[in-house]
């Protein structure tokens, strides 16, 4: 079945060489079930082979690839967090200028190199509004930075660990804020509504993002998740179970827990 919707699959790309194949693999599987599809990748400050793969990519795909290679923007914005918000901020204005239907974003890491079952993926479209439905990982939900709920993450849990107080070390922080909070759904779990979530890969409502942006620090200098900010004006979020982007236990949250022992 094939969706009379126009979409955008966007991505923001640095140092991903090693995964992009197998990213565009889900990117080409996905496109089949669209009346219209553009894909763009927004690069920048890559040290790798990522442009060139990109570019055959570009080259040897049937589908309208662009490639937006932002050059090395460390220069410019130090932050991690102010470079991959501006690299976003790039494919969103696309998205809305152009008019598309529906914005689909995928990380071009690990996350998104898992071949994704489509009808799982397409379980989107089963609901209704809303205006983004977020990924899941059903080993373990990795992306609690970009998490805001009530119960699963009401606060910003690596600001948490910023500002811990003098009393506890860094690593009780990460426990204590990061590590606890980590969680499962199960695919068979209703979708879950959120004030925030990414996962490595959301289907946007176009119309509902309403000249949202990125924004990569708080007032006073602090990196914050860009993606935080960004739903701030969206309404109806949802991380919907069945919409598996990974089924292995994410080396983030491998990482974060050899911190916690220690």
């Amino acid at each position: 079945m094939t969706l009379n919707y126009s979409l955008l699959i966007a991505s923001v790309v640095r140092d991903c060489e090693s995964h992009l194949e197998k990213v565009f693999t889900n990117i080409e599987n996905i496109s089949k079930r669209f009346n219209s599809v553009k894909v763009v990748f927004v690069e920048s400050d890559s040290s790798d082979n990522t442009l060139s793969i990109l570019e055959d990519i570009k080259t040897n795909s049937n589908l309208d690839v662009q490639i937006i290679s932002l050059g090395k923007l460390q220069d410019t914005f130090p932050s991690r967090t102010d470079r991959i918000s501006h690299a976003r901020n790039v494919y969103l204005d696309i998205a809305e200028k152009e008019n598309y239907d529906y914005l689909l974003v995928l990380d071009s890491d690990e996350i998104s190199t898992e071949e994704m079952n489509v009808d799982d993926v397409m379980s989107c479209f089963d609901y209704e509004d809303w205006d983004m439905m977020t990924s899941n990982q059903p080993s373990g939900y990795y992306d609690l930075w970009a998490l805001r709920h009530e119960k699963l993450m009401p606060y910003d849990c690596w600001k948490k660990v910023v500002e811990r107080p003098s009393n506890i070390s860094y690593n009780k922080a990460v426990y204590e804020y990061v590590n606890k909070a980590f969680f499962k759904l199960s695919k068979t779990e209703n979708p879950v509504k959120v004030n925030s979530a990414f996962g490595g890969a959301a289907f946007i409502k176009v119309k509902g993002i309403n000249g949202s942006r990125h924004v990569g620090h708080y007032e006073n200098g602090i990196p914050i998740c860009e993606w935080v900010p960004f739903c701030d004006r969206l309404e109806n979020i949802f991380i919907n179970p069945r919409f598996v982007n990974s089924s292995v236990l994410s080396e983030h949250i491998k990482a974060n827990m050899m911190v916690g022992k220690s």
